[in-house]
């Protein structure tokens, strides 16, 4: 009889602290389920943020490349917009969804947690971009007529495209540097479709 009941008591109290562990094992749970919206609530605020702080709109490129003729949108004075990837001289910016583009750094300022990988990717990887690869040794020229000469160019080299007259490309040797070449000296590749004429 009193190992009945001992035995009665001893299943008593497991099922006693067995309901406690249950509970406390939800309650766990439900702290987790608390936290999740917290965490989607602080993740966005800091995320890495580009404010431009010109006191003017200044373009938004398809390409990490700054030329008139990569222009594709435009970013407000004042407008923060969030950055997902960086390179040395622009930010790739998000505008709607997945839609976005390339904005100088040194036109704003970027807040937030913006220790991204740096994209070093080629320039030749922008389907958006028009190049020129020289098939010979060839020659800079500061100008239209093809007279003043600036420096020799590599033949292993492609690049970028910013204008053309009738018989010359204006290409762009660094974001600080370009000139004209012969437009017979070389090829031209990628998005050449829409090159602007520029005055001989």
């Amino acid at each position: 009889m009193a190992f009945g009941f001992a035995r009665t008591v001893i299943a008593g109290m497991i099922l006693f602290f067995g309901g406690i562990l249950f509970i406390i094992f939800i309650s766990l749970g439900n702290n987790t389920a608390q936290v999740d919206p917290l965490m989607a609530t602080i993740e966005p605020f800091l995320a890495c943020k580009y404010t431009n702080t010109t006191p003017q709109d200044i373009p938004i490129y398809s390409a990490p490349f700054s030329a008139e003729m990569l222009e594709m949108d435009i970013l407000g004075d004042s407008v923060q917009l969030t950055v997902t990837k960086m390179r040395e001289t622009h930010a790739f910016v998000t505008i709607r969804g997945n839609y976005g583009g390339w904005v100088e750094r040194d036109l704003g300022v970027l807040t937030g947690n913006c220790d991204l990988p740096l994209d070093e990717s080629p320039l030749t990887d922008f389907a958006t971009i028009c190049f020129f690869r020289p098939t010979e040794q060839t020659t800079l020229y500061a100008d239209t007529a093809l007279q003043s000469v600036v420096e020799s160019i590599k033949p292993t080299e492609a690049y970028v495209i910013i204008g053309q007259t009738e018989n010359a490309y204006q290409i762009r040797i660094s974001s600080l540097m370009g000139g004209y070449v012969d437009k017979t000296k070389g090829l031209a590749s990628g998005a050449c479709g829409l090159i602007p004429i520029v005055e001989s």
